[in-house]
């Protein structure tokens, strides 16, 4: 039984702080692919009704949908970056949409 793989393509801006080239240390911005793959558990055949519990489009929009909504045009920052303390203080609303990660993001 093939895996079902999707792949959406996003935009992102980020900042290396923890020993990147200077330039990295700016905020800066990369065009990315990621890709998704469901395996199943116990291969069998899919019958179409039954043994499918989501179809491949709704497993695909929902997948696009979070990439588009949680990833797509957000700022990545490693949390002890002091940009994010700066957004949380001054732009909260803006700061929701910072995705935080434990070192720095890296594209990678």
């Amino acid at each position: 039984m093939p895996d079902l793989v999707f792949t959406r393509r996003f935009s992102m801006g980020h900042r290396l702080i923890h020993g990147a080239s200077e330039s990295c240390a700016l905020p800066h911005g990369h065009n990315e692919f990621v890709t998704v793959r469901l395996t199943p558990t116990h291969p069998a055949r899919l019958d179409g009704k039954g043994n499918m519990p989501v179809s491949f489009q709704r497993a695909k929009s929902t997948w696009h949908r979070f990439v588009d909504e949680k990833l797509d045009h957000a700022l990545q920052l490693a949390e002890d970056d002091p940009l994010l303390a700066w957004f949380q203080a001054h732009e909260p609303a803006r700061a929701q949409r910072i995705v935080i990660t434990p070192g720095d993001p890296t594209t990678d």
